[in-house]
């Protein structure tokens, strides 16, 4: 197949030569990578993120419409990935942060092993107090470290039904854990 490369995205948005896609993910594949790698310093992260933008490449395909070049738009679709990568981690880490504080001002967390096992158990069995959906949700939010839409396409509801489960869930571990001097 003799294929120009900026002619891969009519080809795929005409639903023709699935080999096309298969072409430009090897051709790219490797450029990309090295250019995420060099954003996030993470194996792992950076081919996650050039995975998600072949993915999303391929699920969009009948609705692209791009005038430039195919290597300049999966760099910037990897650029934006790889940004959007490193704005969650800032965001979990500065929400991990500001729960541990509030634990630490309100004397949850200290130094004795038998305190730390005493909160394991308080966690558990908040966990236990929700309901089937809402504790299956929302451990895959925050045990599995999953997406929302990664949550709702594996469970089959909406984004808007995740949310709510979550926070239903956080309501209620805020409120099983708020009645022992939490």
């Amino acid at each position: 197949m003799n294929v120009e490369k900026n002619d891969f995205f009519r080809y795929l948005r005409e639903k023709k030569y699935a080999k096309a896609f298969e072409l430009l993910y090897y051709d790219n594949y490797t450029d990309l990578f090295k250019y995420a790698y060099g954003i996030l310093r993470s194996e792992e992260k950076a081919k996650d993120v050039v995975q998600t933008v072949f993915s999303k490449l391929w699920e969009r395909r009948e609705r692209l419409d791009i005038d430039e070049r195919v290597g300049a738009y999966l760099a910037r679709a990897v650029y934006y990935g790889a940004i959007n990568q490193i704005r969650k981690e800032k965001t979990e880490r500065m929400h991990e942060e500001g729960v541990r504080d509030e634990l630490y001002s309100r004397g949850v967390f200290s130094d004795s092993a038998v305190e730390t096992n005493e909160l394991r158990e308080r966690l558990a069995q908040a966990l236990d107090t929700l309901p089937e959906h809402c504790r299956e949700v929302f451990c895959l939010s925050r045990f599995t470290g999953l997406k929302r839409k990664e949550i709702a396409d594996k469970l089959g509801i909406s984004v808007k039904t995740v949310d709510t489960q979550i926070y239903r869930a956080l309501k209620k571990m805020r409120s099983f854990l708020g009645n022992d001097s939490f």
